[in-house]
């Protein structure tokens, strides 16, 4: 009853001319400051957004700055052995082949007839913003991929106070990316994209497409084991166009895995133009890249004048670490004949190594690996360690050969680890600690590509320990893999470890294609051979019957010729003295 009952009675309102004159007052002068301070408050608030814009600028330059030496850091360790020798040190840049034709499934696998006449990655770069640089494992990808990196990073960081204001380094210089394919998780990524099909009504665009960059420059960053807070800066370059992503290992990629890549891919190129974009691939297995618009270019061997600059840079390197063996023989004769006779560059950075630290490096194959290998770890590890390590990688490579993979998780390494202690016959307490960090660090041969993934320091150490491996187990171990594309790396170094007389003769009892590469992987399992192997001559007979065969195509005969000519078999010279005076136009020209 209270809350009902009647106030006090209000005063009508009444207008005040008094209050009314104030407040017209007040309202003229305050928009007679406006009018005078207009100019003054312009002013004032275009500072502070400049200083908030070269605030932002300034911690993009700083986060740029952290993640270009992480990339730095990264592309001198790619080379054979970066303590002696990093990459900036040493490398020699290849040239390339271009165009490639168009793969289809022939010229996939077609052996190359036409002549070689070299460009340089800069040349091709300037003209195309997709390219496929192809090659076989060995033959330098990874490490023009690395030294592209170092290049931009020096033009990066060397331009990067020329525009402060705007918080960017110049228009010509680019930021380089640079990310494991393998490392990235394909079956999620799969797994994702199916159930955004599914679903009508799944994300907007905007946020699929920012899905998309999220996991290249997640892969980008675990790549250089830099820190996650650096994604904002290289987002901000991708969407500016002001980067180059250079993308490792295409063939270490599964068919389906690759199909998910190329789709991945394409939505990159569309959503972030401006970018070059450079994938690093076989020379099989392309054909994807090259329907989604990459154009192939194909590394080239080194020459002889290419093997001897390695030669030099290796031995300048090894001289100012003061190795003893630098100046006890010049490497460049030994390498250029390594190159002549179609060593990968891999193979003759290997030498270089060797040759820096002993003076001298063995003829074959799988002894120069093994030397390598033991120059990899550190030089106080005990035998029983070497061992286990050799062992232990040897059983991770197996595996990952077997299952297609190149990636593996730190559960499967300790495990590997494990079982290769098991088989010692003594080991001292804290055994599994020492081969951890053994297998584990700078210069190991394990290297940490993601999140609870690892791999090989290169695809060849793989190849190379997954062969001991295989002679270990025996030949029945062999014979199960033979016709298994996945292992004919493998097969060829096998050569030069044990008797493979049994591998060759079931080899080419198997169905040849057009091209006859099985006929034509004899030759490299020739070479590895030791040249007292009493399977040689057969298999260089059948070689030369093929090779001078009736109505051979011109760029088979080559292919075998220089099979032959490679295989540094004894009689090789007197075998070709027949072909120089044979009639066959075709024969004389091969």
């Amino acid at each position: 009853m209270l809350l009902l009952a009647p106030g006090p009675q209000s005063r009508p309102w009444g207008f005040d001319p008094l209050s009314a004159i104030i407040g017209a007052g007040i309202a003229v002068l305050l928009f007679g400051l406006v009018r005078v301070l207009r100019q003054a408050i312009a002013a004032l608030w275009e500072s502070i957004a400049e200083r908030a814009k070269r605030a932002r600028g300034r911690l993009s330059a700083s986060g740029e700055d952290r993640y270009l030496q992480r990339v730095a850091q990264w592309a001198n360790f790619t080379t054979v052995d970066p303590d002696l020798a990093p990459l900036h040190a040493v490398f020699v840049e290849p040239e390339l082949l271009t165009p490639v034709r168009l793969p289809t499934a022939l010229s996939e696998v077609e052996p190359d007839s036409e002549p070689h006449r070299g460009i340089r990655i800069e040349a091709i770069m300037a003209g195309h913003d997709r390219l496929a640089i192809l090659g076989p494992a060995g033959a330098g990808r990874t490490s023009l991929l690395a030294y592209l990196a170092l290049e931009l990073t020096r033009l990066r960081m060397q331009h990067g106070d020329q525009d402060g204001v705007e918080g960017g380094p110049a228009d010509e210089s680019r930021l380089p990316l640079y990310a494991l394919l393998p490392a990235i998780e394909w079956e999620w990524l799969g797994g994702s994209a199916a159930g955004e099909q599914e679903t009508e009504a799944g994300a907007e665009p905007d946020e699929v497409a920012a899905w998309e960059i999220d996991v290249l420059v997640s892969a980008a960053i675990e790549a250089v084991d830099a820190k996650k807070s650096l994604a904002g800066p290289l987002r901000q370059c991708l969407e500016e166009g002001q980067a180059v992503v250079l993308l490792d290992d295409w063939s270490e990629l599964s068919p389906q895995q690759q199909l998910l890549a190329t789709g991945w891919l394409a939505q990159l190129v569309e959503i972030l133009p401006g970018n070059i974009w450079l994938v690093a691939a076989s020379t099989r297995g392309y054909a994807p890249l090259a329907e989604a618009g990459f154009v192939p270019v194909r590394v080239l061997p080194w020459d002889a004048g290419g093997a001897g600059r390695l030669a030099e840079r290796w031995s300048d390197a090894a001289e100012k670490e003061g190795e003893e063996g630098a100046a006890t023989l010049d490497p460049s004769a030994d390498l250029q004949r390594a190159a002549q006779l179609g060593s990968l560059p891999f193979d003759l950075a290997l030498r270089a190594m060797v040759f820096a630290m002993y003076g001298e490096a063995p003829p074959g194959r799988a002894a120069l690996y093994d030397i390598a290998f033991d120059l990899r770890l550190p030089q106080e590890t005990q035998p029983w360690l070497r061992a286990a390590c050799r062992d232990a990688l040897g059983r991770l490579a197996q595996q990952l050969q077997d299952e297609g993979r190149s990636v593996a998780s730190w559960a499967e390494i300790e495990l590997a680890i494990e079982e290769a202690l098991a088989y010692l016959e003594d080991w001292p307490a804290g055994a599994l600690t020492e081969a951890r960090t053994a297998l584990i660090g700078p210069q190991a041969l394990l290297r940490r590509v993601g999140s609870d993934r690892y791999s090989f320091a290169h695809p060849q150490w793989r190849t190379y320990l997954a062969a001991r491996r295989l002679v270990d187990l025996g030949h029945e171990a062999l014979m199960e893999r033979l016709d298994d594309s996945r292992w004919s790396g493998v097969m060829s170094f096998c050569a030069g470890l044990t008797d493979v007389a049994p591998l060759v003769a079931a080899w080419l009892a198997g169905p040849d294609d057009l091209f006859q590469a099985r006929l034509r992987a004899v030759g490299s399992w020739i070479r590895e051979a030791p040249a007292s192997a009493a399977w040689i001559g057969g298999a260089m007979a059948l070689l030369a019957r093929s090779f001078l065969a009736p109505r051979s195509p011109l760029s088979l005969r080559i292919s075998l010729a220089e099979a032959l000519a490679m295989s540094e078999a004894p009689g090789v010279g007197y075998l070709f003295r027949k072909p120089a005076e044979h009639a066959d136009p075709e024969v004389r020209l091969a």
